[in-house]
Parts: structure tokens; sequence; C-alpha cells
């Protein structure tokens, strides 16, 4: 998975690095009018929206191939390893199956992370993205452009404090990396899982890492439920960014016990 990750990593950060010279030509035109009307210390949070509703992510479509080749590969190995977990050989039916269901998965979401969905062949916005890294961007965005209009800064130094910014960062790019393969790993469990035949529910188990109360314990609180159930809610982990809470099979007679 390591190398995986650092193909990930280094893809959403070739992206990042246009991305962020790329804004600030976006958000140019209404940063120079609304500092012509600017107040100071009156910093309109209408204004601020209207520089971050500039931006646009059209072209961050361009990373959809390159995220789904490498989620695929990640999900169909996590469902090779959920097989081997229960004692299930890969048969031909059941390896096709699960990578059917891998290549589905990495389809849809390799759209989703950039704000997108399918709608046949064609890429459409998806209003109701799950953690899309275009409405991320927009979210850390905030405070640079709040600085921006209190400051009086112009296109070129707004420029440079994007260049830096940790919305465009190699960081975000590996944090990013790190979550979106364990979602990856998680699905092909769950897949490799439903083709056995003999896990009846799952379990969901907090890391050694995990140190601070919040949406997990939840997750672990519930016990065993069903392999298609979304414990209340949640889903399965990762349940938040860098989450490295895990889910674990019960076998149709550790179930009945």
């Amino acid at each position: 998975m390591r190398v995986q990750r650092a193909a990930l990593r280094d893809a959403l950060h070739t992206l990042f690095v246009h991305a962020a010279g790329l804004a600030a030509l976006q958000m140019a035109p209404v940063l120079a009018r609304l500092k012509k009307a600017f107040e100071p210390d009156e910093v309109d949070p209408e204004d601020v929206q209207a520089l971050l509703d500039a931006l646009e992510f059209g072209t961050w479509i361009t990373i959809t191939p390159e995220v789904e080749r490498i989620l695929v590969l990640i999900a169909t190995d996590g469902a090779a390893e959920a097989l081997r977990q229960v004692g299930i050989d890969a048969l031909p039916a059941i390896t096709a199956q699960v990578h059917e269901a891998a290549v589905a998965f990495a389809h849809d979401r390799a759209a989703e992370l950039v704000g997108m969905q399918w709608d046949g062949d064609v890429l459409v916005a998806n209003p109701d993205a799950t953690w899309a890294i275009t409405e991320g961007t927009r979210t850390l965005l905030r405070g640079d452009v709040t600085t921006a209009l209190e400051e009086g800064w112009g296109t070129d130094e707004l420029a440079d404090h994007l260049a830096t910014s940790y919305a465009f960062s190699d960081a975000r790019a590996m944090n990013i990396a790190r979550t979106e393969l364990a979602r990856a790993d998680v699905e092909g469990n769950l897949e490799g899982w439903r083709a056995s035949g003999v896990v009846a529910g799952k379990q969901s188990i907090l890391s050694d890492s995990h140190d601070e109360e919040d949406e997990c314990d939840d997750a672990a609180a519930m016990g065993v439920v069903d392999l298609d159930d979304d414990f209340g809610g949640l889903g399965d982990p990762p349940y938040h960014p860098r989450c490295e809470c895990d889910v674990v099979p019960v076998l149709e007679d550790e179930n009945a016990s």
C-alpha cells in the first residue's frame, strides 16, 4: 500500500501546486472589486463567500483516472486479504465478483473526491459529495481570504500566500491519500466478506492511536452489526480524515454463539 499511497499523494500534490496559482487568478477580479469598496475592520462574510465562490474546480477532474486506478488496486487487495482472513479460496468466480465491485467503488469514489458524480458517461456536479477535496479546499481557504480582505492584499500577495497554504500542501495531499486508501481497503474487505458466504456481521474496532472520544467510539459501542449495516448512519471506517480505526468480520458460527 505504501507505493500506492505515495503515488496518490504525488498526483494530488501536483494538482494542488497548479491549483494554488490558478485560485489566486480566479479570485483576482472579485478581490479588486471588493478592495475598492472595502471599509477597514468591516469584513463582510458575504464578501468572503464571494471570493470562495470565485474558485472553479472543473479542471480537477483530470485527476480522476489516476485516483480510480489506485483505488481499484487497493480495494482489490483488501478483498483478497478479507478472503484470506476467513479461510476462503479466491476462486475465479469470487475473484471476478470482488474485482467488479472494486472497479465500481473506485469509479464512483474518484469522481466524488473532486465533487462530481457520473451521469451515464458524463461527470456532473455532485452537491452531496462526501469529503470532497473541492469543498474542503474552500473551507480551508476561508481564513486566508478573510485575511486578504482585512489586510488589503493584492493578487500577487494572495498568490504568494496560497502557494504556502496547507490547502495546497504536500502534507494535505498525504493526509488525503492515507484516508482514501484506508477507505478503499475497508471497502475491499467488505466486498470480500460478502463474497465469502461465511461472514454474518462486522464489528468496528478502535485503533491503538485513538485517544479522543468521537464518532469512532459510537461505532465501536454498537458491537456486532449486519455486514451491510451503516453503524447508525456513520458508515464504515475511516469515520473522519486520518482515522485509523478498522472493522473486523464476524463469522456465521461466531454470530450464532
